[in-house]
């Protein structure tokens, strides 16, 4: 599962409206680690003023209902908490949550991790261009285009989600997205894109203003899209685990080590002897959203011996 920008608004949103509720902010509002080499520093704040750290009582790093919090090292100081990647870190796009005796504070947490491996080189080897030309069109060389045009996307995207933007594009202005150098619309007033991630990586996003068959003006930008980290559980041999499908979804496959296994919303596993298990479920014919929406769940299972 996923959450939404919107989730972190609700909630600091609802504790504004408690009675007597400070309301908890972050800044900035979000933190971009592009390798596992640095760490930054953020400002916690009560009603603009600094949350003391004897007040700071956990950090939840999340993703829907799942914590991955030991993929960070968090370190509380007056007024501050400072983020450090752990080896363990994952490419990811979550939710830090500051529980403190005030109410939760929420920062945003992406992790495109593109300096710590080829991410760019790949993108560039699968698009058939160098290297320098796609940094050139994603303004990491230099900016590319004209006309005022920006746009913002999010260094990385979960995969089974749907990414909007809608660039304000006049009517009698033609258009054109491209993503990965395909075109998915074009025409008149074509400045909304609506494209579902249907695979993990970098994805090229170009939106380009055409004047007659010239281009008017054009903008690039990767976006990393991600998968779930996967969780770990373990459990005693001979004992029963029963796993749970995210919620909000009509339909559920699970695999074990590949293989089908029987399941719905849960799976049951028992294994008699110790060893480890891959199991993954993808959920799909969400209730709520868009239909084509889905989400794909990854369990590293360890089968531990039994108690003698």
């Amino acid at each position: 599962m996923h959450p939404s920008n919107g989730l972190v608004s609700l909630a600091v949103f609802a504790a504004a409206l408690c009675a007597g509720a400070a309301t908890l902010t972050t800044d900035p509002e979000r933190v971009v680690f592009d390798n596992t080499a640095g760490s930054a520093t953020v400002k916690v704040l009560a009603d603009g003023a600094p949350v003391p750290a004897s007040e700071m009582r956990g950090f939840h790093l999340m993703i829907g209902g799942s914590d991955y919090s030991h993929m960070f090292q968090f370190s509380k100081a007056d007024g501050a908490v400072t983020l450090t990647p752990s080896p363990t870190v994952e490419v990811g796009s979550y939710d830090l949550r500051i529980a403190t005796a005030k109410g939760d504070a929420w920062l945003k947490v992406y992790t495109p991790l593109g300096e710590n491996k080829t991410s760019l080189q790949m993108l560039a080897g699968k698009l058939n261009m160098s290297l320098d030309e796609l940094k050139r069109q994603t303004g990491l060389s230099q900016k590319f285009g004209r006309g005022g045009v920006q746009m913002s996307l999010p260094p990385v995207f979960p995969v089974g989600r749907t990414l909007t933007l809608d660039m304000g594009t006049a009517a009698d202005m033609k258009a054109r997205w491209e993503v990965d150098r395909q075109v998915i619309s074009e025409g008149l007033g074509a400045g909304k894109l609506v494209y579902l991630f249907k695979e993990a990586g970098p994805h090229l996003f170009t939106y380009t203003e055409l004047s007659g068959d010239a281009v008017a003006a054009q903008v690039s930008d990767v976006v990393e899209g991600a998968e779930n980290p996967a969780s770990d559980v373990s459990v005693k041999a001979g004992t029963t685990l029963t796993l749970e499908a995210p919620p909000g979804y009509g339909k559920h496959t699970w695999t074990v080590d590949g293989d089908p296994a029987d399941g719905d919303q849960k799976l049951a596993i028992k294994r008699d002897a110790p060893c480890e298990l891959l199991v993954k479920v993808l959920s799909e014919k969400p209730e709520a959203g868009r239909p084509d929406e889905f989400d794909r769940s990854t369990y590293r299972v360890r089968v531990t011996p039994k108690q003698p």
